[in-house]
């Protein structure tokens, strides 16, 4: 029988979630640490020739962790039910890649 958590969550499932959490955490983290210290040192980073202050950049990483928190949040039910699984047919397209009707064959 496989080990599981009090709720009956598999711990690989819910240590995956667990890291999935983590990372975002260290994610919004990061943006919020590197937007401070940009805003304290005027750090500026240059861009297609352009300088953008940090604070942006950390304010866009701030940003997209949330997102992803969020993202982690609404998968979380589906890979708590019980016929989950991984499976390498995830990973296929749905339907076979047409070829490009210009290219000659």
């Amino acid at each position: 029988m496989k080990s599981q958590t009090i709720s009956g969550v598999d711990r690989s499932k819910f240590a995956s979630i667990m890291a999935l959490f983590i990372m975002a955490g260290l994610i919004i983290l990061t943006g919020t640490v590197l937007g401070i210290f940009s805003v304290i040192r005027n750090i500026s980073f240059p861009v297609l020739n352009q300088q953008v202050h940090g604070a942006v950049w950390g304010a866009v990483m701030v940003l997209l962790g949330i997102r992803y928190l969020l993202s982690v949040q609404k998968l979380m039910p589906k890979v708590y039910q019980s016929k989950s699984g991984f499976s390498w047919s995830n990973f296929k397209p749905e339907h076979p890649r047409q070829s490009h009707p210009m290219k000659k064959k």
